[in-house]
């Protein structure tokens, strides 16, 4: 990047909340004047580096947040990451064989991506101004569903001997079915303006990406189930985490989408006269 830190295009965006607007103020006057010389007695050292580290970082998350988005959007891109992603797998399987067992890198990774999916989803949700929208039910009701096979895809009282780890993962499954019971209850007197909206629903790109990813989970079933004759249990094994790695990344690549037609639409139910 040629030039000073403050001299780049991404400056409107120093309005986020999360920088510190003395700061932010003390190295953009320090540009103007002195361009952006530290040295100077009237650009104090300390500030001025606080706020190059905070624009920094507030720089670098918002490229990688707009690179994502951007890979959400692209056919090529979202197969390409995905299938990139399970070759990667195979690779990596052929020097460490260890790595598709329980509790080793493949599965962190397949847990990684779910925990991203089922993250984005609850954020959106949360960040809905509406809650009677379309847009708010879908996300909501990925986030629970992501979490329940977050819940399923880690053994949380494998990770230790002691009780906390058994009580912690009983606690975050009644914490799931109530969710889910939430869930089913916003339905319920909406069901009706739901099916009303089926053909949009499963025409936008988010549903299209959730459901090739649920192929694929169902993909690695006859793996799993070593239904393929003449395929080794190891080959088995492999075979159906590969499918899982390349499933959950899609899920969380499906999260990114844009859902702005369904936020138009209201499912508030009728009011009684």
């Amino acid at each position: 990047m040629r030039g000073h830190l403050f001299s780049t295009p991404f400056v409107p965006d120093l309005v986020s909340p999360t920088l510190r607007p003395d700061l932010v103020s003390t190295a953009l006057l320090c540009q103007a004047v002195h361009g952006g010389n530290a040295a100077d007695q009237s650009c104090p050292p300390p500030q001025y580096r606080a706020a190059q580290i905070q624009l920094t970082t507030h720089m670098i998350f918002n490229s990688m947040r707009e690179s994502l988005y951007s890979l959400s959007r692209s056919n090529v891109g979202v197969t390409s990451a995905v299938l990139l992603s399970m070759v990667a797998a195979i690779g990596l399987w052929t020097i460490f064989p260890d790595i598709d067992n329980e509790n080793h890198l493949l599965e962190w990774l397949q847990a990684l991506f779910l925990a991203l999916a089922c993250g984005v989803h609850a954020v959106r949700a949360w960040q809905e101004s509406d809650r009677q929208t379309l847009s708010f039910l879908m996300h909501a009701g990925l986030a629970v569903l992501l979490f329940a096979f977050l819940l399923r895809e880690l053994d949380i009282d494998s990770f230790g001997a002691e009780p906390f780890w058994t009580y912690l993962e009983k606690a975050l499954r009644v914490f799931g079915i109530l969710m889910l019971l939430r869930v089913l209850v916003f339905i319920a007197p909406r069901a009706g303006k739901i099916l009303r909206h089926a053909r949009l629903i499963f025409s936008m790109r988010i549903t299209i990406l959730t459901a090739i990813g649920g192929l694929l989970m169902v993909a690695g079933w006859p793996f799993d189930k070593k239904v393929i004759h003449g395929l080794s249990e190891a080959h088995s094994l492999l075979g159906e985490e590969v499918c899982e790695l390349g499933a959950y990344l899609l899920l969380f690549l499906a999260s990114l989408s844009d859902t702005t037609a369904a936020r138009l639409i209201s499912l508030a139910p009728r009011k009684k006269a």
